[in-house]
């Protein structure tokens, strides 16, 4: 049996969730570099939707972070089953 990987793990989290963010793909996944970790899979062919939030923090400041949105499932069901299969 292969052992699941960080990379098929957010694939597979793309595919069954709409949407993703860092706080999200850590609880799901463990992965805590989730923008290098789509960066790699849009070198490999996906394509995302990355939508820019903004909030304001308990001091008054405000910060951002992205929301990525998988567009193309079906390659990425197809990614998933390469790195699987190693």
């Amino acid at each position: 049996m292969k052992t699941k990987t960080q990379k098929s793990a957010l694939i597979q989290a793309f595919i069954e969730k709409r949407n993703l963010t860092a706080i999200t793909a850590f609880k799901l996944t463990g992965s805590m570099r989730l923008s290098a970790r789509v960066s790699e899979f849009e070198d490999m062919g996906l394509k995302f939707k990355k939508t820019p939030i903004q909030f304001k923090t308990k001091y008054g400041t405000f910060g951002r972070y992205n929301e990525y949105q998988l567009v193309n499932k079906s390659d990425a069901k197809k990614l998933l089953k390469d790195l699987q299969n190693g």
